[in-house]
Formats: structure tokens, C-alpha cells, sequence
């Protein structure tokens, strides 16, 4: 149990892998977005100069983590600056350092701040070198930052915010501030008076998308995971849908390319959309289940509303198309239907006993058994019935399969 973190979050219970996390300000979320860890309490990182830039999010809550007290801007990015925090670092270098862009491998502090600087999406940078030149690291998001008992000469911590006294006259900039106190005032006395239950649901509706988003920048580093596709990108590979090759109860199938010139199966998942909580960690689960026997899922695309699922392409299609037709030409020999009949019992029994969790595929059918070029039997839609909580069986009402149902071909 030393090797594994279990934390609540928002009433779920969730289990991460991390290997060699003891302390407890060694997990990455502990103080929320911005919060400093110290011996296991929480802070925003102080006032620089007499300037604060950090305020709680919940003044109650300081594990609930930290923002900026003025957003950064894009449109204002002359006036970002890069704060250096001191007896500072973060938690993936308590293990291996993260992956790094080759061009920011081995260069200057100078360059590395600038490169920050030109990357409007950089909220920090951070330098790992005791020597002139280093690696630099750039991150598009902060989670919790450790503190350390004295400065790490070979890391240097930075972080990103808006300097805005530096681009406004200081006459001007306090009676801007006046008229935007007046301004906000204003606004929030009328939405109290006549919107009381705006700021708990607003509160409640940002929880939620923080648990997402932390939950999916998660799952998409765990190794093993299938590889994520956007949306766009897949609109790519199947030059937008543009040629069917099949569908069933869950979905409708396209035939796509890879930018290397190999040939997936793309399955849009229809009625999918409001199961995005546990999607991800279902595909973690079904990605990681490999057999000669079970049909490979190579990636997927969870965004926004879309639920898309990318495989393996089959080239004989499904066995349905061989069984039921009458061209002669299309008929299987007895060796090889029995050859067929083996690989699928060889798929099953590995979903049933050779899994760390056990699948029962619901509906063994032809329709969902696939042949590749050589007519090796795979089983496929083996995970879609894991796709859908048993809560939510009566929302998708597409949803096909009967407990202890195999179709009698």
C-alpha cells in the first residue's frame, strides 16, 4: 500500500499510481492550483516586494488552492513577469524529471524565461541546471509546489503573472481601481438581491469542471495510456466521416488513415455524452487488455460532447458478412470455421479470467467478430458495456446486450 495514494475528491473515491510518493506534500494536488505545501499545510506564495499576486480561492478551505489576483492576459503579454520562488519545488522532480521539448534542452536561463515569455499558454518555467546552460521546462498549468527546507541551486522555479502597475500610471491605475470596486460592487449587491443562489450554483458548476480536469490531466499521464486524439484530428483521419463501414447499438463506424499510413477503424459513440466522468479511466482500463484474440484499441477522443473510440483496422470486416452470405466464393471451410470458433473462445476466456478485471461481453454475435487479412478471429466492443455506468443504462437508450447471451451462429 506504500506504493499507491487514495484521495477523495468531491465525494468520489479515485486511485492513483505514484511510486515512492511518502511524504504527503509529495502529491500533486494536496494544496490545489498555486498552493505551497509545508509539512502538510497549505499556502499561496507570499507578497514579493510588498505585492501580492496570489489570494485563496476559499479562505476557509487553503487546500482548495490558489489564483491570481490579476489574471494573466494574453493580449497583455508585455506586461507579464516571471516570479522566481525561493526554497521552492515541484513534485515531478521529486521522481524523474517530466518530458522535455528537444529545444529546450540545454540552454540558457535567459532563453528559458524568454521562450516562457513567448508562449502565451506558459504559466511557469522551470530551470534544472547548477551550470550556465540546462534544460528548461515549460508548463501550461500549475498544480501544488513543495517547499524545502533551503534553495535547490540545480532547480530554479518561476512563475508567470500579470504586472499590471508596471503599464498603467499609478493616478490612473487607482481610479481605475476605484471605478471597477464601484463597478463590481454594484454588480454583486443586485445579483445578491436578486440572485441568491447564483454564486452556489456558479461555485458548485467550478468544482466539478476542476475535478474533471484534474481527473483527465491524470489519466493522460498514466503510462500505458492509449494515445488522445482531438476531435480535429480525427476529423482528419477519416477525411471527415467521410467513408462507413459499419455500426451497431453503440455506434457507427469509419474507416480512417493514420499520418504513418496505417489503416483504423474510428467508432463514434452515440448517446455517450453524459458519462464523461468515467469515461477516461474506462478506456485506461481497455487500453491496457492486450490479446492476439481481443480487437486493439489504438487511441480515443474525449472532448467536449464527442466520445469517439480508435481501433485496429480489421480488412475481412466482420464475420457475419461470411457467414450469412450467399456468394460462394464468400463461404468458410469447416477447418477454418473451427479455427474462428477457437479464437473466440481463446478472447473470452482472457476477458473472463486472464484480466486483473474481469469483462463479460454481454452480445457475442458475428456482427461483433472481426477477421483480419489472414481470417484470425478477433473479438471486438468488448469494453463499450463498461463504458456506461449501471445507473445510467436507462439514459442510453441504445444500449444493446443481454447477461449470458451468445447468438446462436
Amino acid at each position: 500500500m506504500d506504493n499507491w495514494k487514495c484521495i477523495i475528491c468531491f465525494g468520489k473515491k479515485y486511485k492513483i499510481f505514484f511510486t515512492g510518493f511518502i511524504d504527503s506534500c509529495a502529491f500533486p494536488t494536496v494544496c490545489g492550483n498555486y498552493g505551497i505545501c509545508t509539512k502538510g499545510q497549505c499556502s499561496c506564495p507570499r507578497p514579493i516586494k510588498a505585492t501580492s499576486y496570489f489570494q485563496p480561492i476559499e479562505e476557509t478551505q487553503p487546500d482548495h488552492g490558489c489564483s491570481l489576483i490579476t489574471p494573466l492576459s494574453c493580449a497583455a503579454s508585455k506586461t507579464h513577469i516571471l516570479l522566481e520562488l525561493h526554497k521552492i519545488t515541484y513534485f515531478p522532480f521529486t521522481q524523474d524529471p517530466p518530458s522535455i521539448d528537444p529545444d529546450h534542452q540545454q540552454i540558457s536561463l535567459d532563453s528559458c524565461k524568454q521562450a516562457c515569455f513567448k508562449d502565451c499558454s506558459c504559466k511557469a518555467a522551470f530551470f534544472n541546471s547548477s551550470k550556465r546552460v540546462g534544460n528548461c521546462y515549460l508548463l501550461p498549468q500549475i498544480f501544488s509546489l513543495m517547499a524545502i527546507d533551503q534553495d535547490n541551486t540545480d532547480i530554479k522555479v518561476y512563475v508567470k503573472v500579470q504586472n499590471v502597475s508596471s503599464s498603467v500610471p499609478p493616478r490612473q491605475q487607482t481610479n481605475h481601481k476605484k471605478k471597477k470596486q464601484i463597478i463590481v460592487g454594484s454588480s454583486l449587491g443586485s445579483l445578491l438581491i436578486m440572485f441568491p443562489l447564483i454564486g452556489i450554483f456558479t461555485l458548485l458548476f467550478w468544482k466539478k469542471e476542476n475535478a474533471d480536469e484534474v481527473e483527465e490531466y491524470y489519466l493522460d499521464h498514466i503510462p500505458g495510456m492509449p494515445t488522445r486524439y482531438s476531435y480535429d484530428d480525427l476529423l482528419a483521419i477519416t477525411e471527415n466521416f467521410n467513408k462507413e463501414i459499419g455500426g451497431g447499438g453503440f455506434g457507427t463506424v469509419f474507416e480512417g488513415t493514420l499520418p504513418n499510413g496505417t489503416k483504423v477503424a474510428v467508432k463514434r459513440l452515440d448517446g455517450f455524452s453524459q458519462i464523461k466522468k468515467s469515461f477516461l479511466a474506462e478506456v485506461e482500463t481497455i487500453g491496457s487488455i492486450h490479446h492476439i484474440n481481443l480487437v486493439r484499441l489504438i487511441g480515443f477522443c474525449a472532448e467536449k460532447y464527442h466520445r469517439l473510440l480508435v481501433y485496429e483496422f480489421m480488412s475481412n470486416g466482420s464475420l457475419d458478412r461470411w457467414v450469412f452470405h450467399q456468394n460462394a466464393e464468400m463461404l468458410l471451410d469447416w477447418k477454418l470455421r473451427k479455427k474462428i470458433i477457437i479464437e473466440i473462445a481463446r478472447g473470452l476466456s482472457y476477458l473472463h479470467e486472464g484480466c486483473r478485471q474481469k469483462i463479460v461481453h454481454l452480445d457475442i454475435k458475428p456482427h461483433n467478430i472481426l477477421l483480419d487479412e489472414n481470417f484470425n478471429a478477433k473479438v471486438s466492443d468488448f469494453g463499450l458495456s463498461k463504458l456506461v455506468d449501471h445507473d445510467q443504462s436507462q439514459v442510453v437508450t441504445n444500449m444493446r446486450g443481454t447477461p449470458g447471451y451468445m447468438a446462436p451462429e
